[in-house]
């Protein structure tokens, strides 16, 4: 119903290659199918260490706690076995990384110790300081677990278990669902845009070579057939959610129930207390 791939031949992160043999694919953020321990925590649970993590990072711009952050985060990955797809991902990121760190250095909130660079550039006055590679740093870690801690959020829950900690949360059932459906489609359309570019490398339309943004011609060949596929997926899943009847109760059931349990009330409290030190530190 969700455009499931079917084609039991391919692995996962993988496509066929027009010209015979496989063809290594570039990994999609999506859910990893694993049995750990963070993979079997509540979805509420993880919901609440985002918001938390997020809330730390914006409290704090001292380099040690934004960097112990991450380093948990790492760890967290590593538990999960989803550090390498993690990394990975992580990588994508590497350009604003980048833009932060030297933006951040150069123009610094917080600046203080030994003057290392300054100049003039027209009414621009950049200046490299101790304070300011520490407080940029300490912002290039903010970006890191930003994106990472959501990253871990979407590889270890499945948008079914979304849909449910939503709702067990009292949002209403059109909004949960909605949100939960943008989550995936976020994958699908990742997806789509790949396999678009694949077909149309196989009728020798190079994506490689040049920039895409300057040659219209390309941009229209990847642009139209993504419309039209999320057109097409928009009307399958209207037309499974009328033959399901969805919206015909205000109050439908769960197939199956989540609850917190003991280890998601021992995951919560290590969060806090850890996130307390952080703060004091």
């Amino acid at each position: 119903m969700f455009g499931l791939n079917t084609d039991r031949s391919t692995k996962p992160g993988q496509n066929k290659n027009p010209f015979g043999g496989m063809k290594k694919r570039r990994p999609v953020l999506s859910y990893v199918e694993a049995d750990t321990f963070i993979h079997r925590l509540d979805p509420r649970t993880k919901f609440f260490t985002v918001l938390l993590i997020t809330c730390i990072s914006l409290l704090t711009i001292d380099l040690l706690p934004m960097a112990l952050l991450f380093v948990s985060l790492v760890l967290v990955a590593a538990f999960s076995g989803v550090l390498r797809y993690w990394l990975k991902m992580l990588r994508k990121f590497a350009i604003f990384l980048v833009l932060v760190l030297v933006l951040d250095s150069l123009f610094p909130r917080v600046s203080y110790g030994p003057v290392i660079f300054s100049g003039d550039i027209l009414f621009l006055h950049p200046e490299v300081t101790y304070g300011g590679l520490l407080f940029s740093t300490a912002m290039g870690f903010r970006l890191l677990n930003f994106v990472g801690v959501s990253m871990l959020f979407i590889m270890s829950t499945r948008y079914e278990d979304f849909v449910k900690g939503l709702r067990k949360l009292h949002v209403p059932y059109t909004v949960s669902f909605s949100l939960g459906l943008a989550l995936r489609s976020m994958t699908y359309m990742g997806s789509d845009v790949r396999n678009i570019m694949d077909a149309q490398r196989s009728r020798c339309l190079e994506f490689d070579k040049g920039n895409i943004f300057k040659n219209y011609e390309k941009l229209l060949a990847l642009f139209i057939p993504t419309v039209v596929c999320l057109l097409n997926r928009s009307e399958n899943i209207s037309e499974a959610m009328l033959s399901r009847g969805f919206g015909y109760t205000k109050k439908p059931t769960i197939f199956r129930e989540i609850s917190l349990k003991k280890e998601d009330q021992i995951f919560i409290i290590l969060t806090v207390l850890f996130t307390a030190i952080l703060l004091i530190l």
